[in-house]
Parts: structure tokens; sequence; C-alpha cells
């Protein structure tokens, strides 16, 4: 008799699939914003992979390769910042092409951040809307790929 708890053929797909498409890294300090982005962006059936910082993401990604489609980076945090991460991330062959929505409490977040990787700079608080609107634009629909 088969256990309810037991995987189906079709839940092993689904898991599959859901792995193999890319994902959003969110990197932020704020556990907050980190863990109200996730939310909104996984409800929208986004795969999101989540980095307290940047040195966090750039272990995780070198632990375990990930497809990205696009990386929300908070611009202010302790020891590497997000404008040290965009520095480092030009530099890794993986990132290089990935773009970046970044995320800053700033009064001028934007200064100098224009360029063919940051696609969109917002403000915090980060209003949720926005933010899923400017994922779409630049993730595609649930995380496809361009």
């Amino acid at each position: 008799m088969r256990s309810e708890a037991m995987p189906t053929e079709a839940m092993r797909a689904d898991v599959g699939r859901a792995a193999a498409r890319p994902a959003v890294l969110l990197i932020d300090d704020d556990d907050d914003a980190r863990d109200a982005c996730q939310l909104i962006l996984e409800m929208e059936g986004y795969r999101i992979i989540v980095a307290g910082s940047a040195e966090a993401a750039l272990d995780e990604l070198r632990l375990r390769p990930q497809a990205l489609c696009l990386i929300v980076l908070d611009l202010m945090m302790p020891r590497m910042n997000g404008r040290d991460f965009l520095t480092l991330k030009a530099t890794v062959a993986a990132l290089a092409d990935v773009p970046v929505i970044v995320v800053s409490a700033s009064h001028e977040p934007g200064r100098g951040l224009v360029t063919q990787d940051v696609k969109a700079v917002l403000g915090k608080p980060i209003r949720l809307v926005e933010l899923l609107e400017t994922v779409r634009r630049w993730a595609g629909p649930q995380g496809s790929a361009h």
C-alpha cells in the first residue's frame, strides 16, 4: 500500500523543474525586509535564494552553483556592501551578465549605480508592488528566463 507521504513521480518532476528554473538571488541584511520580499516573490512563483549578506550569497553560490535570472541587492550592508558586491560580481563569470535590482534606504541610492548590470534602484522601505513589477520586468513572469 502506498503511503500518502511518499513523493509521487509528478511531485518529483515538479521539484526537478523548479530546481532547473533560474532563481532570483535576494541579498539583504534586514531580516524583515528580506522575509517580506521572499514571501511576495515566492507567492508569485519565483524560486528564491536568500542571503543575509553579500559574503553569504557568494558562499552559497560557490557551494551550490545556481542559474540566476536576477539579483535583488541591498546597497547598505556591513562588511561587504552592495557596491563592493557589484564590483566583485563583474569578475565572476557566472554572475557577470545577471541583471541587478538595487534596494537602499539611502537618500540618493542610485548615485553612480546606473550601469549595464543595475537595471533599477528602489528605495526602502520597499514597496512590495513596485518590487514585484520590477522583478517581473527583468526576470520575466514566474522567474522564466528572457
